[in-house]
Order: C-alpha cells, then structure tokens, then sequence
C-alpha cells in the first residue's frame, strides 16, 4: 500500500487505539505498509506500546514527552531515528539510546534518566536542548562538535569550558543562564541566533563582536545596552520585550531589521521607528508609545500585533496595505473603515 508518508500520518491520527492494536496484530496488509513508515503523529504515541510501535521499524522522528510506557527494549531498536524527544522521561536511559547512533536532534528538557555516557557517544547530534537539566556536564557533550543548536535556558551543569569548543554552534539559548559568561562565548563567532532573555550574566563585551548574529532576544534583559549592539548589523530580528536598556540610538544602526518586537517596551520611539523602513513584522502588543506616526512610513509591514494596543488608530495603518496578518484582540480604536 504505497501512501506517501504525511497520509499516512494524517490516518494514524486518526486511528482509535483499539483499532490500532488489532491492526496490528491481524491486519497483515496495514502491518506491510507500516514498514514504511517514518513519521507517527504524537497523539499515537501518546496511546500506543511496545508491542504497537515495534511494527513501525523506520520511524526517523520520535516523541517521548511524558511517557512511562515505551521502554529501552524497542527504542534500542529503532535505530533509524534522528529526532528524539525524551523531555521530562525517566523510563528511557543510556542503554535505550546507546545504539541510535544516527540521532540528529535530542531533547532532554527535565530529563534526569540519560547521562553523559548516554550522549557523549552520540555524535551525530546537531541539536541538542538541556534546558534545565541538572545531570548532563561538560564531559558529556565535549565530543559532541556536530553541535550547531543548543539550549542552555536555565542551565547549571554547562559550564564555559563544556561550550568554548563548540564553535560550530550558530544557535545558542542562554535565557535564564547563570552559569555561561563572556568567556565562554567568546569563541562561538559563528553564532546567528541568541537568546538572552532574561540573563544577567552576558555584557557588552560578551556579544558586541559576534557580529554574525542575525536574531537577537533581549526580552526583559537589563545588562546589555546600545554599545553592546550597536555593531550587530546583520541582525534582521531583534526581540525588545519588557526591554528598558535599549534605546533609539541602540537600534538605529540595525537598519536591517525585518522583525522587531517591542510588546510591553515603554523605551524605543517614533523617531527611530520610523526609520526601520525593511521591517515585515512588528509586535506592539500593549505598547503605548509608538503611534501612527511611527508605523504609517513602514509600508513593508506583512504581519502587525496590536494586541490590547490604545495608541494606534485606522490612520496609522491605512498605507499599510501589505498586511496579511493583523492582530486586533483587545483593541478598539481600529475600526471597520479602515479596510476600505
């Protein structure tokens, strides 16, 4: 039964687990076809066990968020997955993964069962995310060099030494990280995307001369200011929420900015706004200081977040007539006329 494989991920979402389960133990026709299945949707493997997902040996994606029923016995034997997702599992551990040496992507968010004898074998990884975990060290991922996407969002067993070497990395999260200084990332210049919300570690110094970065989250960051970007220019996204440090001045040489966030920022104006002529994408969600005089001149704009927004009127984005996603919840000073 040769379907491609998003029918048949549409069908097995929608598959009963009773069914499936006779499915696959009688239905020798739907067990040829599930050979050849890569993908499950993540609502079956919420319903299913070893028994029901040993039938799908050429699954190249996985996710094991929260689940306590499928064990190390059949993971081991899926040796064709890439994308493993074992957030906040503690069923699966070392000897489940030990074999599945073609991983690419592996989540251990929350996850206490998998140590560093786990992974360190497994260098394949591109993407790793250890957001909050407490078990993997250093001496885990110092073989890992593939790695070019890696969260650290609040991480304290990753030091500057475990990451210094990993200067493949072009995406790095380090929210909430108390751990990863200016040291450590000192030597990561091919960095395109950082995360820095809420961090209170990382200065100036620690990014201003990663000037590759193309993204850049400051939301609710209270350390770096305009000396510590004005030199990014690459960057095309820039993230200014609950953001107070940054100014006008700060922004006004990131000409290439395409998406700017300024939801709930009470700090960058009209002035510079205005200036930002590339921009396709704007969040001034609860943002009372930008006004039709900030946004009328960015007619580039593709998608505008006037969430819960009292400032901007009809007149602000009637030249806007590129939009083709506007957020209007809990906003009431954009009307109907507007349209016409």
């Amino acid at each position: 039964m040769q379907l491609p494989d998003d029918v048949w991920y549409y069908i097995l979402s929608l598959v009963p687990f009773d069914v499936l389960r006779r499915i696959t133990t009688t239905g020798k026709l739907f067990l040829a076809a599930f050979t050849r299945v890569t993908v499950i949707p993540d609502n079956v493997v919420k319903r299913i066990d070893d028994k029901i997902l040993i039938q799908f040996p050429r699954i190249t994606s996985l996710n094991l968020y929260y689940n306590d029923v499928i064990t190390n016995t059949i993971i081991s034997k899926l040796t064709n997955i890439t994308l493993l997702d074992l957030r906040c599992n503690d069923v699966i551990t070392d000897a489940g993964i030990s074999s599945l040496t073609n991983i690419t992507a592996l989540d251990l968010k929350f996850n206490d069962a998998i140590t560093n004898a786990g992974i360190s074998i497994l260098t394949n990884i591109t993407s790793l995310n250890l957001w909050d975990n407490s078990v993997i060290t250093n001496d885990g991922i110092s073989m890992l060099a593939n790695i070019t996407t890696l969260n650290l969002s609040c991480n304290r067993s990753i030091t500057n030494a475990g990451i210094s070497t990993l200067t493949n990395i072009t995406s790095l999260d380090l929210s909430c990280n108390k751990v990863i200084t200016n040291a450590g990332i000192s030597t990561l210049t091919n960095i395109t995307l950082l995360d820095l919300w809420d961090n209170s570690v990382i200065t100036n110094a620690g990014i201003n001369t990663l000037t590759n970065i193309t993204t850049l989250n400051l939301s609710c960051n209270k350390v770096i200011t305009n000396d510590g970007i004005d030199s990014l220019t690459n960057i095309t996204s820039l993230d200014l929420q609950y953001n107070n440090t940054i100014t006008d001045i700060g922004i006004s040489t990131l000409t290439n900015i395409t998406t700017l966030d300024l939801s709930c920022n009470k700090v960058i104006t009209d002035t510079i706004i205005s200036t930002l002529t590339n921009i396709t994408s704007l969040n001034l969600q609860f943002n009372n200081i930008i006004t039709n005089t900030g946004i009328s001149a960015l007619t580039k704009i593709t998608s505008l977040n006037l969430w819960s927004n009292k400032v901007i009127t009809n007149t602000g984005i009637s030249r806007l007539t590129n939009i083709t996603s506007l957020d209007l919840r809990y906003s009431n000073d954009i009307t109907n006329t507007w349209l016409h």
